[in-house]
């Protein structure tokens, strides 16, 4: 058995009550369900799940080679992301530095940076206004900040520095899952290395005002 966020579609603050989405689930219908290839950002398994999910993946470990850029002080610090193509996290900012590597399937980053941070309209803890909104990347207007936009394959990676000296994903950012576009089955990906080389303190709370932020899809 394994912990996933589940019946995300019916709550628009889906991340911010992500504790009402939990479930437990057999890992394997999770797989078959996912070889269905159908779009869906209603179940994923999230970094917020890897406290239960700790012991069942922690064999993944095994494929993971040395990356010489993480702290080598802190082995296997990292999460683990499972889901289908249509999975989206909305526009926040990240406390750590973060190392995001992508094993199966396409991910779209989206990034704005520091310095927008008034039009990235941060609300409630690290999230922003903007939600899902898939802010076009360019330039940007009085209204909308400038994004830039990436999309990271299988081996492929996305490090983001937060603001307390640490990572932000994003810089204000937004992960989502491929397009129909790129239609893998799943999409597996790897959040690593909480703690970068650099000294890793807390983000205080001025220091926000300085984060990165960005949505994947």
């Amino acid at each position: 058995m394994v912990e996933a966020q589940v019946e995300r579609e019916r709550d628009p603050d889906y991340e911010l009550d992500k504790d009402g989405h939990r479930r437990l689930v057999r890992f394997g219908e999770l797989i078959d369900w996912l070889r269905k290839d159908e779009a869906s950002n209603d179940i994923y398994l999230t970094a917020y799940n890897s406290g239960n999910n700790a012991a069942a993946l922690a064999p993944l470990w095994d494929d993971v080679a040395p990356i010489a850029l993480l702290d080598d002080r802190r082995e296997r610090d990292g999460f683990f992301w499972l889901g289908p193509r249509g999975t989206l996290t909305p526009w926040h900012h990240d406390l750590t530095n973060n190392l995001l590597v992508q094993v199966i399937g396409r991910k779209r980053v989206r990034m704005a940076p520091p310095w927008a941070f008034a039009r990235m309209r941060n609300s409630r803890h690290c999230f922003s206004d903007w939600g899902n909104e898939a802010l076009p990347a360019g330039e940007g207007d009085g209204a909308t900040p400038p994004v830039l936009e990436t999309i990271i394959g299988p081996a492929k990676g996305s490090f983001c520095r937060s603001a307390g000296g640490t990572r932000s994903k994003r810089s204000t950012c937004r992960r989502a899952s491929a397009s129909p576009a790129f239609a893998d089955p799943m999409r597996m990906s790897r959040t690593i290395g909480r703690g970068g080389r650099s000294d890793e303190r807390s983000a205080a709370p001025q220091a926000v005002a300085r984060a990165k932020f960005f949505s994947i899809d």
